[in-house]
């Protein structure tokens, strides 16, 4: 009995205290009235079925692993197994995609800001989902789920029982040594981000165009709902695997697996999101298509303005 859903839910419930209940709550909140809504949304602008059943798929076979099938489920959503590799692919596309189409409009003479700030949210993910280390020390050295936990930032004791680990012993890898990797990885992300925001605040009134015409399209619900599930699996992972760390690996399971296949469906809603984006701005064609096409259709305006009308005369009877 001790290894059913009702028990792992006792648990996670006796481990978390007050504030981590209002979390949940507020995270449950989001998942009952928000993501649901956007995804009416999406489905009414057309969108087809076989990429909403297959997000329903993958949450309704996790929850069938996890309930009867521990092992497997682990054997799928473990740290660096099928779905978390297949998750940080997807993102990182999207984020291919969004780089693209920035050279895309580069080469219209363009300004992109809200393709910038598209992209550089990708990459973020990806970059949480990457095995940093992994190629050259054979274990992870990296973990950025502690961009998380502020006070990991001023105390490599968060750090001391990874380093404990048979692995890492065995690769001579120390808890200074993590402590420091990972901030000299977050000193990185925050120069990538100062360079991003200072280029979106000198273009921040187009930003704010683009961006209330992306929001309003199929494009940008799906940008927005992909953010939401990846934010809420981030926030749930904390607080549910931090809980049932002990009982998950007494079911065979690593202590890791919960929030991987709603990172999955994440990196699902944020590259379509990306690929609807590139097909908005007919990333496509040519820049000097595009470019002719506009000059077209702005002789066709002008001409539409300045064409005399036709004026009736009244002929005496």
């Amino acid at each position: 009995m001790e290894h059913t859903v009702p028990g792992v839910l006792a648990t996670v419930l006796r481990k978390t205290s007050l504030s981590e209940l209002l979390v949940l709550a507020s995270l449950a909140a989001v998942v009952a009235v928000v993501i649901p809504s956007l995804f009416r949304k999406v489905r009414a602008a057309g969108h087809n079925w076989v990429f909403w059943g297959l997000s329903a798929a993958i949450v309704i076979a996790s929850g069938l692993l996890f309930s009867f099938r521990t092992q497997t489920f682990d054997t799928f959503c473990g740290e660096g197994h099928v779905v978390e590799w297949l998750a940080a692919h997807l993102l990182l596309i999207a984020g291919v995609v969004g780089i693209v189409t920035m050279f895309r409009l580069r080469a219209r003479r363009k300004a992109f800001p809200l393709t910038v700030f598209l992209t550089t949210g990708c990459l973020v993910a990806f970059c949480r989902e990457l095995q940093w280390g992994e190629p050259f020390f054979g274990e992870k050295v990296i973990y950025t789920r502690y961009m998380w936990r502020p006070a990991a930032y001023f105390d490599s004791s968060h750090f001391a029982k990874l380093a404990g680990e048979p692995e890492m012993i065995q690769q001579g890898i120390t808890e200074q040594f993590l402590y420091v990797s990972f901030l000299a990885f977050m000193a990185l992300m925050i120069v990538v981000g100062a360079v991003t925001i200072s280029y979106l605040v000198r273009h921040r009134k187009l930003l704010a165009e683009q961006s209330r015409a992306f929001f309003r399209a199929p494009a940008g619900r799906l940008f927005i709902a992909g953010c939401g599930v990846f934010l809420g699996s981030q926030l749930s992972g904390e607080i549910v695997e931090g809980s049932l760390e002990d009982r998950l690996v007494a079911m065979g399971a690593s202590s890791d697996v919960l929030a991987e296949p709603l990172e999955l469906i994440a990196s699902m809603l944020l590259a379509r999101s990306m690929v609807r984006l590139w097909h908005m701005e007919r990333c496509y064609l040519p820049a000097a298509v595009v470019r002719e096409r506009a000059a077209a259709r702005h002789l066709v305006a002008a001409a539409g303005h300045t064409t005399p009308q036709p004026h009736h005369t009244v002929t005496p009877g």
